[in-house]
């Protein structure tokens, strides 16, 4: 065909639109409605007499209705007609119309643009489908055409219509049979949405290309973390599917303004100019005016390498915050061949990293982080992923009249590994039987954390579910989740709003606790629609100078809303040093990460860090007035937390030593060929997880080359076994470390759990042995699920391996949250006594009751229960009432303390228990007095130690401190009575020291010495060495042979014991400074003795001349 003939047949083709659009806008008579069955809240002109109703197809509107949450008319279908013979009438004198827009009050909506659709491909956003089919805008009489000229509207298109004032809906009227051309849909009438587009310096941005998009239920989940439902659709409901097909752009004018229109459906907006790009943001449910930032860009693209082709994969661009929240960039999709990108992402100001995530597809989820690149330059980010498993899930609710689905809600599995200290993530949603399949899940030794979500409940968990032993063939793990109820409040600080706050809140379960974020909040607001019901805690911190409010109470009911009022205090400001462990000089790159702490349990980072000054001091303000902690890093250095004292209206760290890592070797003693599926390390140090899962060779020996110092808690696991913790390991810095633990297999001790009343223990509870070695650490067994884990399948006979001891308590406790314990016995078997013993659960309780020194209840208290030699530690969280209960402890007799993040810290308490009957017990705590400790070499203070303060019996940990310049720790408000502390401090022998604190002002002084070596070369008289030559090195201060502490480990001899090697030396290292004698035999039996002083720090020679 010639060119000519094609140009004018599409001039012929606009000619006829532009006069049918002139014809159309002179139509007269009234229009017939569609829209939603209910009048617009400005009020729909009421159905004419005797209209016939109408319903959507296959019940969209209700379900749209459901989905939103919000009132009728935002989307969906078609309503009654005002008059069905006007519906007859063709609009426009025959042209054709597919419906026409009005307000509420009847009137044409002029200017609104309209476009028509394809459905989308389920779980994919419609791209470029709405510009395929055309995008007009309504003439004067508000006329939509079909989507062909001359051809009614397909069946199953979706109309879009946007305009800037009235919210966005959008409808199908070819699926409805009553639909009638010429049809009149109603508008709701809105606010504008008012956008803006600024570059980083605030002035505005002209031509910048705005894009709004609709937010499907997937896209809310996966980019920005929101619940299906809540706020938005269900998943592949008609709104969903609806909102695939939205997509509008608009150019910025000279003062930055773009268009938009408002929507209660989701959308998410960016911005795009020249080679500047925003982040994508959501508009406010308020409407309130939103700003996209331009920022700089750079490119990523990248492949993915599998062997395996899954499709629907994606590579998420995110930047890690310095307050460590994580803002979505963009993202890309993987193409059959792998290969993702390019895509332009923001240097957003605030970025301390950018984060690459890939996730889909089937694969275990992997992230890939990068530091800020230079602009407009291009990364490379490959992936390497593996394959998973799917998981099954069913969301439940618990009624009275038996379990329920939770249709649409979102599962999240998260979990533990070998592979890394990092907890990768996957998420799923339900179906309307509340079932999802989570795929990505791991195949290999793993701890997997299971939560479910969904709109107006409170999320449920399952927590600690060990893969691949739980994971039989056709299993579904179940998910209770409860009712919420609704919070609402403001956030205050000296009676003015606070606009930019996180909101943390829990219920019984304090490690069950939830975070919120509330930002632009002008009047101080926030609102939580998933709150659990019953009694629930809050607290805020704020954005700006993580300033803390006093934790509140509220009791939260299904019935209404519960009202909450978070007064912020001042923050305090803490003050400390970090240096190096070893040298004593300051830390290049070090800084100092504020830790929110509430009853003396860590809640997590306040969400910043700060650099330290040159000298190595800090001096942060975002601290409460009370015990402070704070966490301090530096590159080639181990992370290390530190606790400090509330004293002068400042929260005192000390100097906080660092310590690079160091390799150790971890040995298994047995003397049977390890499992064939594995044993695997794990431990934890200085707060956080040190070494992840990771497995043993075949031969037994564990060598791992960067392990930071401290006092860790190692433990040991095994497929279709239990876990053996191998109790404290002392790891201090400046030494070989080298641990051998036994592995054997003694006889089993044999457990039968029993109920009174033959009921079942509860449904997250577990059971562990806990009992000391043969060098007194105390160590346990961890045996998972009392119902429905992977080892335990009959109560009566449970068995545990590896306990190589006669004493030992058995506890049944909360499997994520271990401070909560619902039984315990303690056991000490005879000789040839069997190794059988009974668990009663549910006995009787001990009810703990805590006041000041006026009567008062004190609430935000930490109470524990120590059990016989210290094996047994409850804790819980004292109640609105200052109360607390423990159940189940079958002892003799506890010994119970409180601690209080501003009133201090109670000595220990002995309470008598009853076997059979409940125990009242009331504390009080009014302490007033500071315990402070010196550390000392002689006269020299040990700065930068790392000090435990213990019960002195049983033997339990109750707060950290350093010491400062002066060698000084300070433990403000502690009762009166018989303590411990316990140090590793660096180039020093352990501190391991009980004394009595009778609330005297002066320092209570604690010897301890520094390090040193001593080399001893034995000769003849020509000066030759001799080997061979056994040693008697004694310490005149400590009255004690050397070899002594070799055999304990304290002290290492290069040769293996205290005797010269071939060259006639020997290296003896990490004496303790001070005189020592040393005694040489010569071979004709006469000794040859001298006195030394070792030197801290330093290597002392000496040397003995045989005759």
């Amino acid at each position: 065909m010639k060119p000519s003939v094609l140009i004018g047949a599409a001039l012929a083709v606009i000619v006829a639109i532009v006069v049918w659009r002139a014809v159309g806008s002179g139509s007269e008579g009234a229009p017939t409605v569609l829209g939603s069955a209910s009048a617009p809240s400005h009020g729909e002109p009421d159905p004419a007499p005797g209209a016939r109703p109408r319903s959507g197809p296959s019940g969209e509107g209700d379900l749209a209705r459901r989905a939103d949450g919000a009132a009728a008319g935002t989307a969906g279908p078609l309503a009654t007609a005002l008059d069905p013979a006007e519906g007859e009438r063709r609009v426009g004198g025959g042209m054709p119309c597919a419906f026409r827009l009005i307000d509420g009050r009847g009137r044409p909506v002029a200017g609104a643009e309209a476009s028509w659709c394809e459905p989308a491909v389920a779980g994919e956003h419609a791209r470029g489908h709405e510009t395929a089919l055309g995008i007009t805008t309504t003439d004067a009489s508000g006329s939509v055409p079909p989507p062909g000229v001359g051809q009614p509207p397909m069946s199953d298109a979706v109309a879009w219509i946007t305009h800037g004032e009235h919210l966005a809906r959008w409808v199908t009227p070819g699926a409805d049979p009553a639909w009638t051309e010429g049809d009149a849909l109603v508008l709701e009438e809105a606010p504008r949405l008012e956008v803006s587009v600024t570059d980083r310096a605030g002035q505005p941005v002209e031509g910048a290309l705005v894009v709004q998009r609709g937010l499907t239920a997937r896209e809310a989940g996966e980019l920005f973390a929101l619940l299906p439902g809540a706020g938005g659709t269900l998943p592949d409901s008609p709104d969903d599917r609806a909102l695939a097909c939205l997509e509008r752009r608009s150019s910025s004018d000279a003062a930055g303004r773009a268009d938009a229109f408002p929507s209660r459906l989701p959308t998410h907006l960016w911005a795009t100019a020249d080679k500047r790009r925003s982040a994508p943001v959501r508009p406010e449910r308020d409407g309130g005016p939103l700003v996209l930032i331009l920022d700089d860009t750079f490119a990523a693209h990248g492949t993915v390498w599998s062997e395996a082709s899954v499709p629907v994969a994606r590579v998420l661009g995110l930047a890690e915050l310095t307050n460590g929240d994580r803002r979505l960039l963009g993202s890309a999709a993987v193409a059959e061949d792998g290969s993702w990108g390019p895509i332009d992402l923001p240097l957003v100001e605030d970025a301390v990293r950018f984060v690459f995530r890939l996730e889909g597809g089937g694969y275990l989820p992997l992230e890939e982080t990068r530091d800020p690149p230079p602009v407009g330059s291009l990364l490379t980010v490959e992936f390497r992923p593996q394959l998973g498993t799917d998981l099954l899930v069913r969301l439940v609710e618990d009624t009275p009249a038996g379990k329920i689905p939770v249709p649409h809600g979102r599962v999240t599995v998260t979990w533990s590994w070998a592979e890394g200290d990092e907890r990768p993530q996957v998420r799923a949603w339900a179906d309307e039987a509340g079932e999802a399949t989570v795929p990505g899940t791991p195949t290999t030794l793993s701890w997997l954390d299971i939560e479910g979500s969904a709109g107006g409940y409170v999320s449920g968990r399952l927590m600690s579910v060990q893969m691949p032993n739980s994971a039989t063939p056709g299993r579904v793990f179940e998910v209770e989740l409860e009712r919420a109820g609704r919070l609402h409040g403001r956030c205050l600080r000296k009676g003015e709003p606070v606009e930019d706050f996180r909101l943390i809140y829990w219920y019984d379960l304090f490690a069950a606790r939830q975070t919120a974020h509330f930002s632009d909040r002008e009047d101080g607001s926030f609102e939580i629609t998933s709150a659990p019901l019953g009694d629930v805690t809050l607290l805020a911190v704020t954005g700006d100078d993580l300033a803390q409010s006093v934790s509140v109470g509220a009791r939260v009911t299904a019935e209404g809303d519960t009202e909450v009022l978070l007064e912020v205090a001042e923050p305090a400001v803490g003050v400390g040093v970090v240096l190096d462990a070893l040298t004593g000089k300051p830390v290049a790159g070090a800084k100092v990460d504020p830790q929110l702490l509430h009853a003396r349990k860590r809640m997590g980072s306040r969400g910043r860090t700060f650099p330290v000054a040159a000298d190595g001091s800090f001096e942060v303000a975002g601290f409460a007035a009370g015990v402070g902690r704070v966490e301090a890093s530096a590159p080639g250095y181990t992370t290390v937390a530190r606790e400090g004292s509330f004293r002068d209206g400042r929260v005192e760290f000390g100097v906080i030593a660092l310590s690079r890592p160091q390799p150790l070797v971890v040995e298994l003693l047995t003397s049977e060929p390890l499992p064939e599926r594995g044993v695997w390390l794990s431990s934890t140090a200085n707060g956080h997880t040190v070494i992840p899962m990771t497995r043993f060779p075949s031969d037994g020996v564990l060598v791992l080359e960067d392990v930071e110092p401290g006092i860790h808690t190692m433990d040991l696991c095994w497929h279709g076994g239990g876990m053996l913790s191998l109790g404290t390991i002392e790891l201090a810095p400046g030494r070989e470390w080298v641990v051998r633990a036994p592995f054997e297999t003694p006889e089993p001790i044999v457990l039968t759990f029993v109920t009174e009343d033959g009921g079942d223990p509860p449904p997250v509870a577990a059971a562990v042995v806990r009992y000391r070695d043969a060098n007194g650490n105390p160590t346990s067994i961890h045996m998972d699920l009392l119902v429905d884990g992977p080892w335990i399948t009959d109560l009566e006979r449970v068995e545990v391996p590896l306990v190589d001891a006669d004493e030992i308590t058995v506890e049944v406790l909360h499997n994520w949250n271990q401070d909560t314990v619902y039984a315990s016995v303690h056991k000490r078997f005879a000789p040839g006594e069997p190794r059988t013993l009974r668990v009663p659960l549910y006995g009787p309780k001990l009810e703990v009751g805590v006041v000041d020194g006026d009567g008062k209840a004190v609430c935000d208290a930490l109470v524990s229960a120590i059990g016989p030699q210290g094996l047994l530690r409850a804790n819980e969280l004292v109640d609105s009432e200052g109360k607390v209960t423990f159940q189940g402890l079958l002892f003799d007799r506890v010994s119970v303390f409180v601690q209080h993040d501003r009133f201090g810290l109670s000595s220990p308490e002995v309470v008598e228990l009853s076997r059979s009957e409940d125990t009242f017990v009331e504390l009080e705590l009014d302490c007033d007095d500071d315990l402070v400790v010196r550390l000392l070499d002689g006269s020299r203070p040990i700065a930068g130690a790392s000090l435990t303060l213990c019960a002195a019996s049983p033997l339990t940990s109750l707060g950290y401190r350093a010491t400062d310049r002066d060698g000084l720790a300070t433990w403000e408000r502690v009762g009166r009575g018989t303590w411990r502390v316990r140090s590793l401090p660096a180039n020093c022998w352990k501190v391991d020291e009980p004394f009595a604190f009778d609330g005297g002002p002066g320092p209570i002084d604690i010897a301890v010495r520094r390090l040193g070596n001593l080399a001893v070369e034995v000769t003849d008289a020509d000066g030759q060495g001799v080997g061979g030559v056994p040693l008697e090195v004694r310490s005149s201060e400590f009255d004690t042979a050397v070899s002594i502490w070799v055999g304990e480990g304290r002290v290492k001899a290069s040769t293996g014991a205290i005797a010269t090697g071939e060259d006639g030396t020997v290296l003896l290292s990490h004496l303790p400074r001070g005189v020592y004698t040393c005694r040489a035999t010569a071979p004709d039996g006469s000794p040859i003795d001298a006195e030394v002083d070792v030197a801290p720090l330093a290597t002392t020679n000496l040397r003995l001349t045989l005759p």
